[in-house]
């Protein structure tokens, strides 16, 4: 399993807790928008290595650019998008719904209050 995180602090403490030991992965950081060497070795890991890619972001718009930006390519290299994207990335996270509805409890009929 390959895992990356938008920020070094997530990074960090994935690192700190051995996880990459506990479950046998690699993990990365783009430390925000990833650069073209970053996505170029996530998507050779993706070519190379038989294992799931996992991106961690947050639910905000700036972190759906960035695992757009791994999973599709970005704007501005959109003639090298087909060495730079990976298709397979799967995106780990709360989504919005997720923290609405942490934030407003469902009554009974399960419509927020």
């Amino acid at each position: 399993m390959h895992i990356g995180s938008r920020k070094s602090t997530i990074y960090d403490a994935l690192c700190q807790a051995k996880f990459h030991i506990d479950h046998k992965c690699i993990m990365f950081t783009g430390k925000g928008e990833p650069d073209e060497r970053t996505r170029c070795f996530v998507r050779l890991l993706d070519e190379k290595v038989d294992l799931p890619i996992y991106g961690i972001t947050d639910p905000d718009p700036y972190g759906i650019r960035i695992m757009k930006c791994y999973a599709k390519g970005s704007i501005n290299l959109a003639m090298c998008n087909v060495h730079y994207a990976t298709i397979s990335i799967h995106w780990l996270g709360i989504t919005t719904l997720c923290h609405y509805l942490a934030v407003c409890p469902l009554r009974s009929n399960g419509i927020a209050k």
